[in-house]
């Protein structure tokens, strides 16, 4: 039998969208049950990429394929986790068994988080290593205000059952530190068809970002400017000047545990009427038109794990020797704010997308998985080598890569705008060690695919101590890039190191070596 010209059509998708085993099947055998069990997988993965996505993105793209670009009006909340490095050190001392300890855990963490936010009316957009990025909409500031602040104590309340972990004969605790921030941001999809991404730009995400940052673990810390929309309603604390504790003194009853009226997605049905060929091919057309939009916004590597683990629902969590890659973009973002013209805007916007989309192919053509962007310094690319997929020499392509980014971005034109001239640069930082990776989130719903762990930290922050347009790594890249060096029997590499300085990095105790990447 052949495929009916209707699939044979959408041979690019198909292949993209199904399994290895299907997809062999239904080119040689495409039979009524085979056509079933294409249409039984197309659902679930349609399923399963709806609540990857954020609630504003997925139900943006069930409705219309066009990017999004627009300004918005919110309150963001930061949310980070204090003692996830020292657990994962622990953990993966245990190989398979810490593993499997820490996947039942972080699940739990997040299940956790993620019921609450949903139940606050909050949209999870962003998980970056153990941190969260949350939004939370409302007629007016003050509402859309006391609903992250109502989500932010319901979570410090909840966290108690994480202060006292018996870990493998250690006992240690997990805190998190939560930050509040509300105004205008500018909502934008950069990329190209083949990947997208939604981010947020705007002095408000910055400042949402350093609210979080000059917390404190265990409380909820509200900048100066959004206290006044709720300073009636909650008892606030003087901390670091410009911003507030919230003090919790409520009864669990005037706090309750969800909003009135929780937030609830609106899933897309479809049904197969009868089971005739031209309607079961109506049906996988119907499905490949919803899951294609879905898709762009996903990484090709965990696309792929998700179409081959769609029958489990569930990515197996892995403790994985990986290279860590941070690229922080210096010059467009920050101006967002200040052009005022929608025409200069789109100019900055198409500047920038166009940025990603390189250091999106760079990225891919070694191999690496681009996770996402970050706001560690503001506007951050997060990317890594050796998960989903190890290879041998991980952290030489790594800082390959980085050297081809900083090469792209350092010869980049400045972009002008009106008047303007707008110089771009970067800071880049990488490190090397183990982390957790795999799905986070609860099972039947909002979860990603994520990777958590002190490699993380360290590369986010040896990137914000890097000088402009220079790429810095940590000790254990460099003793990694000689180990790969010597196993590959590799006589010259693209690029030599020197040392610089040693920094203090989170999870150790002595100062760390640290280089600079220098391109021959």
């Amino acid at each position: 039998m052949l495929l009916p010209d209707s699939l044979a059509s959408k041979k690019d998708q198909l292949r993209i969208q199904l399994p290895a085993t299907l997809q062999a099947k239904l080119w040689i055998q495409p039979t009524e049950s085979t056509l079933l069990e294409v249409i039984k997988h197309l659902r679930t993965l349609r399923y399963l990429l709806f609540y990857y996505l954020p609630f504003s993105v997925s139900e943006h793209l069930l409705e219309t394929e066009q990017p999004l670009w627009q300004w918005n009006s919110g309150t963001l909340m930061f949310t980070d986790l204090a003692g996830f490095t020292a657990l994962t050190q622990t953990c993966s001392q245990q190989g398979a068994v810490g593993s499997r300890y820490l996947a039942k855990l972080i699940n739990t963490y997040f299940s956790r988080t993620i019921e609450i936010i949903s139940a606050s009316e909050g949209d999870l957009l962003e998980f970056t290593g153990d941190a969260t990025l949350v939004k939370f909409d409302g007629a007016t500031p003050e509402q859309a205000t006391a609903k992250a602040v109502r989500a932010g104590l319901r979570l410090q309340r909840m966290m108690t059952e994480f202060n006292q972990l018996e870990t493998f004969g250690e006992s240690q605790s997990l805190g998190m530190r939560i930050g509040i921030h509300s105004g205008q941001f500018l909502t934008a999809d950069v990329g190209t068809p083949m990947r997208m991404m939604r981010i947020l730009l705007g002095q408000t995400v910055r400042c949402a970002k350093n609210t979080e940052s000059f917390g404190k673990v265990g409380r909820v810390c509200i900048s100066e400017e959004t206290a006044k929309w709720v300073q009636d309603s909650f008892r606030l604390t003087p901390h670091q000047e410009g911003y507030f504790l919230i003090e919790d003194d409520m009864t669990s009853e005037s706090l309750g545990r969800f909003e009135i009226t929780p937030q609830r997605r609106r899933f897309p049905r479809s049904m197969l009427f009868n089971n005739s060929s031209e309607e079961m091919m109506r049906e996988i057309n119907h499905l490949l038109k919803q899951t294609a939009p879905l898709s762009k916004y996903i990484a090709p590597p965990v696309l792929k794990l998700l179409v081959e683990n769609a029958r489990d629902r569930a990515i197996p969590p892995t403790l994985s020797q990986t290279a860590v890659l941070f690229i922080n973009l210096i010059g467009i973002p920050e101006r967002i704010d200040s052009v005022k013209a929608t025409t200069e805007q789109e100019q900055l916007i198409h500047a920038l997308s166009y940025l990603f989309a390189q250091i999106n192919a760079l990225i891919e053509a070694k191999e690496g998985f681009l996770q996402n962007w970050t706001y560690h310094r503001y506007s951050d690319i997060l990317a890594y080598f050796g998960v989903p997929n190890s290879r041998t020499d991980d952290a030489i392509r790594a800082t390959t890569v980085a050297t081809q980014i900083r090469q792209l971005i350092s010869q980049f034109p400045e972009v002008e705008v009106g008047q303007q001239k707008i110089p771009v640069s970067c800071q880049i930082g990488l490190a090397w060690g183990t982390v957790f990776a795999g799905e986070i989130g609860q099972p039947y719903h909002r979860r990603d695919y994520n990777a958590l762990g002190a490699p993380v930290n360290r590369a986010a922050y040896v990137m914000s101590q890097a000088p402009k347009n220079q790429i810095w790594i940590t000790n254990s890249m460099v003793e990694r890039i000689e180990l790969e060096q010597n196993l590959l029997n590799l006589d010259d590499l693209p690029f030599h190191y020197q040392l610089v300085q040693k920094l203090r990095l989170k999870g150790s105790k002595n100062l760390t070596p640290i280089f600079e990447i220098i391109s021959k």
